[in-house]
């Protein structure tokens, strides 16, 4: 849960986050910048590894001459700051990314001190090279008025301010002194208001004399000290996509300017939120200043999603100013402001009863009349609900006793297969990729090919590994291979064949999924199959799981133990399972169950309780008398515990991303009752942890026990916030939670939205919509899924919806055929 504000505080302060403070370019009295000490060797060190070539510059005939001579005369050791700058201009000709300017700035401060390192750092900004490749020697750019070479020289001038803004008053008045006479351009003077913004003054010169153009335009922005210095700018004051592109640039503005800078922000993304880099620093840096301003300017845009969820955020860091600014904007008419306003006064219900009687009376009154208006259903109580509701496992002390171990019972070596009435059959006409001679066709496998020399060497070349041609190596091609070739030559080598399940040219539907081209080697080969099969299903249980059905093993049991307690996705399969082997089960479980500890023994433990409850706690008890008196006792205890002990504890999320309070009630059935808020916590907590392909009992018992409209309502809430507070991927859960609580209105009210988000740049959310559609399932979201599987313009949409449509239709046992024919008549 989002945490509500425990108490108001000075929502007028500017509090900047830490994560701020590496992008800030400080100002003396400010909020602090990074920290940073000179390190590295002195400067006579530093210069002495480019010895060589500070000679080949100082003697190239292009050299201005005032230059080399200021250069030789440093050398010599006559500290000259011109001198300094041009030996460290040297090693950076070639370079162009200012790691060495840095580098010559610290060993300045270390060797000659701060004033030193500030005169030749604006000397070394004058310094040009007499070709773009910097071997044209080393020339004067002072003639050039607004010359700043930007890449050489913004990283060592940020040290430079940041080490000033950290200095000692002396050594800072000492620096304001030096500069004085050497603002001798209008670079120099941008530089120097830039180093030492406080002189407010040499800012406000520069902001008079500027043009939206000029080249140290960046060192400008970030001098900024004051509101009156966005009025000198005039148009200049505008910020550019190249101003928002750099977030240190909208940092230091909000540092240095405060609240003013406000509607530049705003009039900036309306106008360059095209790119998320920029439109994240803009919202980011005016979601965080005070005042009023700011948030009518942000509600104006509220209609925009990423306004909006900046918004949210804001309202969450100033509760009270959010209060007063929305209930002003709906005594205005303004809906989305009330709407607003509904959800801050259910959220923040403490801080409002605290901060009610200072509120303006017309703020107040608005207050009192939407609190009032919010008819709530009376709550269920604790009887009345579900179990989990009131003591959700993830709140009890986790029991770990120590289990008895029963050595010495064997697992059966019995593998077996049982076919359902017609699943044979069906299996062994399943499409597959059916590789000919130089092409594939799609089709069920043929009748198997007779045995003669060339099926020998074919089958030789699979177990062997030999691939002639590439694709040879192809897991499909070689499964149709093993379908229809020889029964003699195929069943020695498929008992050792396997593929690289997690290969990324598996196809998860359909002919070229394993899911396909196993089903009639099983069905022909049957246990000489299994290895292959369970290898699969193991891998890719949400995929494979059902490929098991036919076959029981102990390796079998065992596997469908484990999805039984710990795979939501294979969880339906597991049960079908069990369904079918019922009683013939046991003696695989049994021995796993009293055995050694672990995980197997968890999963084979919870299966015998699913058993007991399937076949009876005698059948249980019998299969173990086989075993022993000893072994009767144990499984008698195990039956008497709770089965709910066995399950995994999950990660359960500290925070789930939303108020409870914002979201409409979850009525029970009957629509008399309502979920209590602590029992709706432990709902989205379920939401939360259940995978959206699986199915988790607890989920399924709480919802049976729901209204099923307002369960949808309820689900389009929680998209609904969701989308409103970013669309961020750590709460995705809450739109998947739609496929488990949406009905035919959730559809209604979706495909709109998928159709339209491609063309938003949110493809990823229109394919996640779709799983939503199917997971919904019914008539009218199968008709969608179909609508745009078929005429969809997005590709990848027409495609992601055709191979959910094809795993609804396995899941009910239909050919692609028949499933057309359904959904033409509706299903």
């Amino acid at each position: 849960m989002v945490e509500q504000t425990p108490s108001p505080r000075d929502e007028d302060a500017f509090e900047m986050p830490k994560t701020w403070k590496r992008h800030l370019h400080p100002r003396r009295g400010g909020a602090p910048g990074p920290t940073i000490k000179p390190a590295g060797p002195g400067e006579t060190e530093l210069r002495t590894q480019y010895a060589g070539r500070i000679e080949e510059v100082l003697a190239h005939r292009r050299t201005d001459p005032a230059l080399a001579a200021a250069a030789r005369e440093h050398l010599a050791g006559r500290t000259v700051p011109l001198g300094a700058a041009v030996v460290a201009a040297i090693p950076e000709a070639e370079l162009s990314t200012g790691e060495m300017t840095v580098r010559f700035v610290d060993a300045w401060v270390t060797t000659y001190g701060l004033p030193f390192a500030v005169q030749a750092f604006l000397d070394r900004c004058d310094i040009g090279f007499g070709s773009s490749a910097g071997r044209g020697g080393v020339v004067s750019m002072s003639d050039s008025r607004w010359y700043f070479d930007r890449a050489r020289l913004e990283g060592a001038a940020k040290r430079l301010r940041v080490l000033l803004a950290a200095a000692p008053d002396a050594a800072y008045r000492d620096v304001v002194e030096l500069l004085t006479p050497l603002r001798t351009t209008p670079a120099r003077q941008v530089i120097s208001a830039y180093l030492v913004p406080t002189e407010l003054d040499w800012v406000a010169a520069c902001c008079t004399a500027a043009t939206a153009d000029q080249h140290p335009r960046q060192l400008l922005l970030r001098a900024l000290g004051s509101p009156e210095h966005l009025t000198l700018l005039g148009p200049a004051a505008r910020i550019s996509v190249a101003d928002c592109y750099y977030v240190e640039n909208l940092i230091t503005l909000a540092e240095g300017v405060g609240p003013a800078i406000a509607p530049y922000l705003a009039e900036a993304f309306d106008e360059h939120q095209d790119e998320s880099r920029r439109r994240k620093g803009l919202l980011e840096v005016l979601g965080r200043l005070p005042g009023d301003e700011a948030f009518r300017l942000m509600l104006e845009r509220a209609e925009n999603r990423h306004m909006r969820a900046a918004l949210h955020e804001t309202m969450q860091r100033y509760p009270v100013r959010a209060l007063r600014v929305l209930a002003t904007a709906t005594t205005g008419g303004d809906a989305t402001a009330q709407e607003l306003l509904t959800g801050h006064l259910r959220a923040n219900a403490t801080l409002v009863a605290r901060v009610r009687q200072e509120l303006p009376a017309e703020v107040r009154a608005v207050v009192e009349k939407l609190s009032g208006a919010d008819d709530r259903v009376p709550e269920a109580s604790a009887d009345e609900l579900p179990h989990v509701l009131v003591d959700p496992p993830w709140a009890r002390a986790e029991r770990n006793p120590k289990p008895v171990v029963l050595k010495g019972l064997v697992v059966p070596d019995e593998p077996s297969v049982a076919w359902a009435p017609g699943e044979r059959d069906a299996w062994l006409r399943t499409e597959i990729a059916n590789p000919g001679k130089n092409s594939v066709t799609l089709e069920p496998v043929p009748p198997p090919a007779q045995r003669d020399g060339a099926w020998e060497k074919r089958i030789a070349n699979i177990r062997e590994g030999v691939a002639l041609e590439p694709f040879h190596k192809e897991p499909y091609w070689q499964a149709g291979m093993l379908a229809k070739g020889p029964e003699e030559l195929v069943r020695p080598v498929l008992r050792e064949w396997t593929a690289d399940w997690s290969h990324r040219g598996l196809g998860t539907t359909g002919p070229w999924s394993p899911s396909s081209w196993l089903r009639p080697l099983a069905a022909r080969f049957e246990l000489d199959a299994l290895p292959a099969v369970l290898d699969f299903a193991r891998s890719r249980p949400a995929h494979g799981s059902a490929l098991l059905l036919p076959f029981l093993s102990g390796e079998v049991a065992g596997t469908v133990a484990h999805w039984l307690l710990n795979v939501d996705s294979a969880r339906e399969t597991a049960i079908a399972w069990f369904a079918r082997h019922g009683r013939a089960a046991l003696p695989f479980l049994v021995p796993v169950a009293l055995g050694r500890a672990g995980r197997a023994r968890r999963a084979a433990e919870y299966a015998l309780h699913f058993l007991a409850d399937q076949e009876g706690e005698d059948a249980v008890v019998d299969v173990a008398r086989g075993h022993g008196e000893r072994a009767v006792e144990l499984v008698e205890a195990l039956l008497a515990d709770d089965p709910e002990s066995l399950r995994p504890r999950k990660k359960v999320p500290t925070q789930l991303g939303v108020d409870v309070e914002v979201l409409p009630q979850v009525l029970v059935r009957g629509r008399e009752r309502a979920l209590p808020v602590p029992a709706v916590r432990h709902l989205l907590t379920l939401l939360a942890l259940s995978a959206p392909d699986g199915e988790d009992p607890d989920l399924v018992t709480v919802l049976e026990a729901c209204d099923e409209r307002a369960l949808a309502d309820f689900g389009w809430a929680l998209f609904q916030h969701w989308w409103q507070h970013g669309a961020g991927p750590r709460h995705a859960w809450q739109f998947a939670a739609l496929g488990r609580l949406g009905n035919d209105g959730t559809v209604r009210r979706l495909v709109p939205l998928i159709q339209a988000w491609p063309q938003e740049e949110c493809h990823h959310h229109a394919v996640r919509g779709l799983d939503v559609l199917s997971r919904i399932g019914g008539d009218h979201a199968l008709r969608a899924l179909d609508r745009i599987a078929r005429h969809s313009e997005y590709q990848g949409l027409m495609k992601h919806a055709g191979e959910l449509l094809a795993q609804v239709a396995v899941v009910r046992g239909l050919t692609p055929r028949q499933f057309d024919d359904l959904l033409a008549r509706g299903t």
